[in-house]
């Protein structure tokens, strides 16, 4: 693949959308556009914290409501191919921690084992599970609040492109995280402009599902009724 001309033309490609969440107790993992591969990464953990639990109230029995599930550790997509005209990248999202912050983080490949980084996208947040979610049985409203947008360019050529996507300002270090919270980068809007997602939630053993993308997601009548088909798998 040649590098230059992929850029060129990702970066000016309406086709990519993303979701944004994290997770906690109390505020909680979103999951979103990028459409990962059916199967989803062997679990590898990389945090202490306890199994979610899922239960929700049995057939028939109006009186006990759903319990809000645990949606804190680490949780990540499979490596999926996405499509841009004739070219292909590889993506995987995660949704983790950072010093007890909830983030969420979009990578981009160049290679379809998902190991050779192009750059990364993501947030610091704060999450708020909500109600239960009548037309998406066991799922939860999920409120997340951007406080931080970062950029990462895994390579100099992805530095310089960012930078010509007006991704922060003055100059990007390879591999290193740079604020782009005031001017936003490809695909995610300045927190001015969207200061929050509103989305659903639901997780079932290891598997957590977000809500279907179908419009206006910063604002809440964009709220998804319906579940993902795709996963986000516990790996730590």
């Amino acid at each position: 693949m040649k590098t230059t001309a992929f850029f060129a033309s990702f970066f000016t490609s309406a086709l990519m959308a993303v979701f944004v969440a994290g997770c906690s107790d109390d505020s909680t993992p979103g999951v979103g556009t990028p459409s990962p591969s059916a199967s989803a990464p062997s679990p590898t953990p990389t945090s202490p914290e306890s199994r979610p639990d899922a239960s929700v109230a049995p057939v028939g029995d109006a009186s006990v409501s759903p319990s809000k599930p645990n949606l804190a550790g680490t949780w990540r997509t499979g490596c999926a191919p996405q499509q841009n005209g004739t070219q292909t990248i590889y993506t995987v999202s995660e949704v983790s921690e950072k010093a007890g912050t909830p983030r969420f983080t979009f990578t981009a490949f160049g290679d379809a084992a998902c190991t050779v980084k192009l750059f990364s996208l993501g947030n610091e947040n704060r999450r708020t599970l909500g109600s239960p979610v009548p037309e998406a049985p066991g799922a939860f409203e999920l409120d997340v609040s951007f406080t931080k947008l970062f950029a990462v360019a895994h390579s100099p050529e992805a530095a310089a492109q960012l930078r010509s996507a007006s991704c922060g300002t003055g100059d990007f270090v390879v591999d290193q995280e740079k604020d782009v919270t005031q001017t936003g980068c490809l695909f995610f809007e300045p927190i001015s402009a969207c200061p929050a997602d509103y989305d659903i939630v639901k997780v079932e053993g290891d598997k957590l599902y977000n809500g279907a993308r179908a419009g206006n997601q910063c604002v809440v009548a964009g709220r998804p009724k319906t579940l993902n088909a795709y996963f986000f798998a516990k790996v730590q």
